[in-house]
């Protein structure tokens, strides 16, 4: 038994031939005497679980036909209902009377660590899905945000990421305006007066909002900041609200204000699109014309979605328009999105300014009553 203990064991059992416990001998284990005590006059098989007892099967063959046996792990059973985890190497003592040592060490430590290493792999997964599905609600946000919005290296000044919604605002596609310093697009005059708030959100976090119009599309917006840290980095978080400014600089926002609701409730559609067909404004008729609830889904969209044949006959209309500067009546069909389908009359207009064409539409519903054949009724 000497031998034994001095292999360094947590526990070692004495087993006869039939390998019944005779003797315990415990070492470095926190393992209960009391507990372990139990054992004697059991047999080996007997103390552990039911998946185990193949292997005490196994050890104890092995360790009688060579003497030694293989280390297996197997597992205790506990009266608090926790299995003891242990691993054995069976030797055999004497051959004559077929004695066994059972040396053995607990596992539990190792157990205890494995589960906490477990543990903490678990909670590192499942911050990174919570991570993940914030990113995810993030990004869809700033994707279907009505506004535009920018984010902008506060060191470099050069945006990261823009918005469809930013797109659109600058009239130019994500891949361009990722990149560029900012301020851009963005009249002289006012310039110094961004950099200045972008300076002074960098150096205290907070800066006021600041109305400034943009070159290309003459709009007044207004420019608000947010301050945003990233791992080592601090970004800009920058917002541009279009301003209620109908008639530009100097007008009379009253009777503008009125004339957009006026258009708002005709019984027929109205449409504004740029130079190319796509949409910028249109009135809840139109949205029922084409079966679809809000502006913002059919802003930026061509009107060849739902006008005519795909891109034929709003080419010609707009062949019309770029000659003449207006076209009255011409017939058409539209489409909407759910398969509705309607004979319609379209009187167009375009004026032109240093900001680009603009297009307006009159979209009347003429299916109740005999229609021309399609084509540019008049132009002036």
């Amino acid at each position: 038994m000497t031998s034994i203990l001095n292999a360094d064991s947590d526990i070692a059992l004495v087993l006869d031939r039939g390998g019944v416990i005779r003797d315990i001998t415990l070492g470095q284990s926190d393992l209960s005497l009391e507990e372990s005590r139990a054992w004697l006059g059991r047999g080996w098989i007997d103390t552990v679980t039911v998946e185990s007892r193949i292997k005490i099967t196994e050890m104890l063959a092995e360790a009688a036909a060579a003497g030694i046996s293989r280390r297996r792990q197997v597992n205790h059973m506990s009266p608090g209902g926790t299995d003891i985890p242990m691993v054995y190497t069976a030797v055999r003592m004497d051959e004559s009377s077929g004695t066994v040592a059972a040396i053995g060490r607990d596992l539990r430590g190792v157990s205890m660590l494995q589960q906490r290493l477990v543990d903490a792999q678990q909670a590192l997964e499942r911050d990174y899905w919570r991570m993940r599905h914030i990113e995810t609600r993030y990004r869809l946000l700033f994707q279907v945000s009505t506004e535009a919005v920018l984010m902008i290296d506060a060191s470099t000044r050069k945006v990261v990421e823009a918005n469809p919604a930013a797109a659109l605002l600058f009239d130019q596609p994500v891949t361009r305006l990722v990149g560029r310093n900012f301020p851009f697009d963005i009249e002289s005059v006012s310039e110094p007066a961004v950099a200045e708030q972008l300076a002074t959100m960098h150096a205290h976090g907070r800066a006021d909002e600041l109305v400034v119009r943009l070159v290309r599309s003459c709009r007044a917006v207004t420019l608000s900041l947010a301050l945003v840290r990233q791992d080592s980095a601090t970004l800009f978080l920058l917002r541009l609200v279009p301003v209620a400014d109908p008639l530009g600089p100097g007008g009379d926002a009253a009777p503008a204000s009125a004339a957009l609701r006026l258009l708002e409730s005709l019984p027929d559609g109205f449409v504004v699109s740029d130079a190319t067909g796509r949409v910028l404004l249109a009135n809840r008729a139109f949205l029922g014309m084409v079966e679809l609830a809000a502006l913002e889904q059919v802003r930026g969209r061509l009107l060849s979605d739902w006008i005519g044949r795909p891109g034929a006959d709003l080419d010609r209309l707009m062949a019309t328009l770029q000659e003449h500067g207006v076209v009255r009546l011409f017939g058409t069909v539209l489409r909407g999105d759910l398969g509705a389908s309607s004979e319609v009359e379209i009187s167009s207009v375009a004026l032109s300014d240093a900001a680009g064409m603009q297009v307006g539409f009159l979209i009347r519903d003429v299916s109740r009553r005999l229609v021309p054949s399609p084509g540019v009724a008049g132009a002036d």
